[in-house]
């Protein structure tokens, strides 16, 4: 069975469908399609997938913010020493 490769569009829409239109981290909206970005909540070189279980969309601003921290869970990250809970 081969795997099917998403397009751009289609990971934006199931991951909106799953986790809301608004940005993971700080929950605004988008403004534009080019403001978001696929943060992979476990990063890519700490074994990281491009599994849609494992990416957010986050602003880029938001993704940078977060860079290569680690989550706790699937909701919580600890950025500049304070934890953060995001929605599920």
């Amino acid at each position: 069975m081969a795997i099917k490769v998403l397009t751009r569009e289609e990971r934006i829409n199931a991951l909106t469908e799953r986790d809301g239109p608004d940005c993971f981290l700080c929950e605004e909206p988008f403004g534009s399609q080019e403001d978001i970005t696929f943060d992979h909540w476990t990063q890519q070189s700490r074994g990281g997938t491009w599994e849609l279980s494992n990416l957010r969309l986050m602003h880029k601003k938001c993704n940078a913010l977060k860079g290569d921290t680690i989550p706790i869970d699937n909701k919580t990250v600890i950025i500049d020493k304070r934890v953060s809970t995001f929605r599920t």
